[in-house]
């Protein structure tokens, strides 16, 4: 069994690895453990707190406690119960990270020093289901001497159900990284990180079982800015399909993207119908990023399939910062006919504003298109641009979280290594920020590391944050 486990960078600690010495909650205890892995929060904090009245001075039983607490969304409650720790159980590491999920969960509101284990090597999770041999994805494990380990058995990852697809990101907010796996003509799963170097799928309880048929892309992003990582599947919808619903307007069920609303509980609900996304696309490859610098993040989707005489135009989605997305194709002119694979965001011309990449080109040999960059002219709002360099975490920053709180809002982002097949972003945290003339204050969430505050920055600039450093040094000022 892994003691520790780490996947993208975010820190995964045995938190439940001691128990009370009495016999009575010693069962206590381990019953109460496994329901919280189950996610029945509420029936596991009522077991904890008969072990905290069996066993008063059990200070793993108190921290599990405020555990149980936090991922019921009672993240006040789990902080005056971390508060009444005694001095020596707050140094345990175990205190240390439910400080940790505390200041994520609460949206960096928490004053606290973490000091939980440093993190700078990365970890890969592998889809294996385009092999067709039914090889199971593998978990590699770095091994920090330049090498891996396959520990996705070990770790209950190991799904054979020829996955294409996978994204990695916190999706209960409790600090441990999990992942997401799409599965070619299976359902899908979520694998919810245990912390103790295991995960348990939860995809049916989480409601995100889905697409079935033809999943291929997925990320985890925040649409909204509330805090939480929603999700978004992809499907590479047959070709009459997708002209049907050109005509239609609509998809024959359930051959459409999926976005699922991360609802704060460890569930989501699909809104892509409600939300605008309820036509039928050919995505062999999607990305995103704020093309219109209003704090919210659009989508863009690569689309055509292999069969030399598919056509299908990539489609440009704004997000209308209501839940909603409107199709901006024709008006932003970004829906090339080539057989879209990818698709990158980046303000290549240094203008403030994000400009697109969009990788083109079919199966077939013969089939060649040429790439397109799309230069973004669209009307100037604010923004800011952040180079973050990590020093005790990776140096690329995979897994840090950054909120900005701006004119009344707060704009969130985080630090990622792709969006699925053919598609990643320039290695910078591009911030929309409306109308807002000044930052109030930027907080940067590194993984397993102690937070950083910045207050009263200024606003149309790119700015580079290492690390611990009190300070962030300025690169370039729009004039």
């Amino acid at each position: 069994m892994i003691r520790s486990f780490r996947v993208l960078c975010l820190a995964g600690l045995c938190l439940g690895c001691q128990a009370p010495p009495e016999a009575e909650s010693d069962r206590v205890y381990a019953e109460a453990l496994s329901l919280l892995h189950q996610g029945r929060f509420s029936e596991s904090e009522a077991l904890f707190r008969r072990v905290v009245s069996l066993a008063p001075d059990s200070a793993i039983a108190q921290i599990r406690l405020g555990e149980a607490l936090l991922r019921q969304g009672r993240w006040q409650s789990a902080g005056r119960q971390l508060d009444e720790l005694p001095t020596p159980a707050r140094q345990r590491p175990e205190a240390r990270l439910l400080e940790a999920r505390l200041l994520a969960f609460g949206g960096f509101a928490r004053e606290a020093e973490l000091a939980v284990n440093e993190i700078r090597y990365l970890d890969l999770y592998v889809a294996n289901g385009v092999t067709g041999t039914d090889t199971p994805n593998a978990l590699l494990h770095n091994q920090q001497n330049g090498a891996f380990l396959n520990v996705a058995t070990a770790a209950a990852v190991a799904d054979s159900g020829q996955t294409i697809g996978t994204a990695a990101g916190d999706f209960d907010g409790d600090g441990l990284t999990d992942l997401y796996a799409v599965n070619i003509g299976q359902l899908n799963r979520l694998y919810r990180n245990l912390g103790d170097g295991t995960f348990a799928d939860v995809a049916e309880r989480a409601g995100v079982l889905f697409p079935v048929e033809g999943g291929y892309v997925a990320f985890f992003f925040d649409l909204d800015n509330d805090g939480h990582l929603d999700l978004f599947a992809s499907t590479m919808s047959a070709f009459p399909d997708v002209l049907n619903s050109m005509v239609t307007g609509e998809a024959i069920e359930p051959n459409r993207p999926f976005l699922y609303r991360n609802l704060g509980d460890g569930t989501f609900a699909d809104i892509a119908v409600a939300a605008g996304l309820k036509r039928s696309f050919g995505s062999m490859g999607a990305g995103l990023g704020d093309l219109d610098n209003d704090g919210f993040v659009d989508i863009y989707l690569a689309n055509g399939g292999p069969q030399m005489a598919r056509l299908e135009p990539n489609a440009l989605f704004r997000n209308m910062g209501d839940g909603t997305f409107a199709d901006i194709t024709a008006t932003a002119g970004t829906g090339s006919l080539g057989k879209g694979h990818g698709a990158t965001f980046a303000d290549f011309d240094q203008d403030g504003d994000l400009d697109l990449y969009a990788g083109l080109g079919g199966h077939y040999d013969a089939d060649t298109w040429d790439n397109a960059l799309y230069r973004n002219d669209g009307p100037a709002q604010h923004y800011l641009s952040i180079e973050l360099v990590g020093t005790q975490a990776n140096r690329s920053a995979i897994g840090a979280h950054v909120a900005a709180f701006a004119a009344g809002r707060t704009i969130r982002a985080q630090r990622q290594s792709g969006f699925g097949f053919g598609s990643s972003n320039e290695p910078l945290l591009h911030l929309g920020l409306g109308s807002a003339t000044r930052v109030d204050s930027l907080h940067v969430l590194w993984p397993g590391q102690p937070p950083q505050r910045f207050f009263d920055l200024p606003v149309d600039c790119r700015i580079r944050i290492a690390q611990r450093e009190a300070h962030y040094q300025m690169l370039r000022r729009s004039p």
